[in-house]
């Protein structure tokens, strides 16, 4: 009578078991998922400060990397986020706001898949490179269009869990801490002054991994 509730049970144990690290060698990586800004902070000489706070938006990744066979795996790669912009606190007042940032940013990155005797590893990791941001259509409702852009050093701190489908397939999902540091602009108009805005965002995300 229990034979069969055995049987499935050790169909699915042996499914779960295995090794879990992908064999030794390159593979190409994509991930997608929602990017949660941090509020951002703005200030300039002689002005209160400006908290902006954005909407989730979309956040997607592409990346080249090399699995070693003790479980440290390298990658360089793309990663890309876009947000709109929902409102803006100063002074103790709030406004609607229009436009949307957006980030593109080129990412050498380290993992670390942690062993555990099945198809399931977690694993965690970072990696630092350069970000171009851009502040497009920033504007009250209704009134002037404010866009600009920057170059800065971007970084990440990721970690999640991957299953191994086969030893060359993985399916990865995870958290990521992805920030910059602070965007310098010139406002322009004829009250012209340099303005620093905070950029950071929590990210959760799914994705693929497939070795060559």
């Amino acid at each position: 009578m229990n034979f069969m509730p055995k049987l499935a049970t050790l169909a699915i144990l042996s499914a779960l078991s295995g090794a879990a690290l992908s064999a030794p060698g390159p593979y190409v990586a994509g991930t997608l998922g929602l990017s949660l800004p941090v509020d951002a902070e703005l200030s300039a000489p002689g002005t209160e400060r400006a908290d902006f706070s954005f909407d989730g938006g979309l956040g997607l990744s592409a990346g080249l990397g090399y699995q070693l066979a003790n479980g440290l795996r390298f990658e360089a790669g793309l990663a890309y986020q876009k947000n709109d912009l929902d409102k803006v606190q100063m002074m103790g007042a709030e406004a609607k706001m229009n436009g949307d940032v957006s980030s593109t940013a080129f990412l050498a990155s380290a993992f670390y898949d942690i062993p555990t005797g099945t198809k399931f590893s977690p694993f965690l990791g970072g990696g630092v490179g350069l970000a171009k941001v851009r502040l497009n259509d920033f504007a009250l409702e209704g009134g002037e269009h404010w866009d600009n852009n920057d170059v800065v050093f971007a970084y990440h701190l990721s970690l999640g869990v991957s299953f191994a489908v086969n030893p060359q397939l993985n399916l990865d999902a995870g958290y990521r801490y992805a920030a910059t540091e602070d965007l310098r602009f010139s406002s322009g108009g004829p009250w012209d002054k340099d303005v620093e805005i905070t950029n950071a965002s929590h990210n959760l995300f799914a994705g693929v991994r497939y070795a060559f």
